[in-house]
């Protein structure tokens, strides 16, 4: 999916929908007809442009890559 692809959706959802809360969930397996899957909350997005991609970053993640990002800048 490109940012392009993602604006698109976005922006065809209706604005019922403007205060739900993102999240990355991936489902893991199927136990006794249930759907299981973990899930964690979208803190932030980190676009890198040399491998031109979007990242969703969960709160611990973005939180060490801002470590990494000023510890290099020192």
């Amino acid at each position: 999916m490109t940012i392009k692809d993602y604006k698109t959706f976005l922006n065809s959802l209706p604005e019922e929908f403007d205060n739900f809360e993102i999240t990355h969930r991936e489902y893991t397996d199927i136990t006794d007809n249930e759907l299981n899957a973990q899930e964690v909350n979208v803190y932030s997005v980190h676009i890198d442009e040399s491998q031109q991609k979007a990242c969703n970053m969960h709160q611990q993640s973005y939180e060490l890559y801002q470590e990494f990002v000023n510890n290099a800048t020192k």
